[in-house]
């Protein structure tokens, strides 16, 4: 008898558990759908606990015109990220003695920066110089 107890409890917790963690990724997902519904968020949902995904899902278009729909593959440009990788590259070649030290930026906004200023590490952005 004891062992039939402990198998309905165990067979109850992994249910109930189970049963949670669906309630918990429904309401994740209708949080991104109304989000996305309000116009405030499109793009790729992965969340996932200790090891184990609970949630991956795409949410609106990749294309607008062609009305194709994100999916697990499709790639965003996030943060204009490449301005990172072309102020290291500009300071290694500056390292390595091919750039000039005053070369000027002259077609940027804010065209007063000097590749010192990149090295240093007092450009942020596009131009904007860190306030002293």
């Amino acid at each position: 008898m004891q062992k039939y107890v402990c198998l309905f409890i165990l067979v109850f917790a992994t249910h109930y558990s189970f049963a949670q963690l669906k309630h918990q990724t429904l309401q994740i997902d209708s949080i991104f759908t109304v989000l996305h519904d309000q116009n405030q968020f499109n793009g790729n949902v992965l969340i996932a606990e200790k090891g184990n995904i609970i949630l991956t899902k795409s949410y609106g278009l990749r294309d607008e015109t062609a009305k194709l729909p994100n999916n697990v593959n499709t790639n965003f440009e996030l943060a204009s990220s490449s301005k990172q990788f072309t102020a290291a590259a500009i300071v290694l070649l500056k390292r390595q003695g091919g750039a000039d030290g005053m070369l000027r930026f002259t077609k940027l906004e804010n065209g007063d920066i000097q590749l010192e200023m990149l090295e240093a590490g007092e450009v942020i952005g596009s131009g904007i110089r860190r306030k002293s």
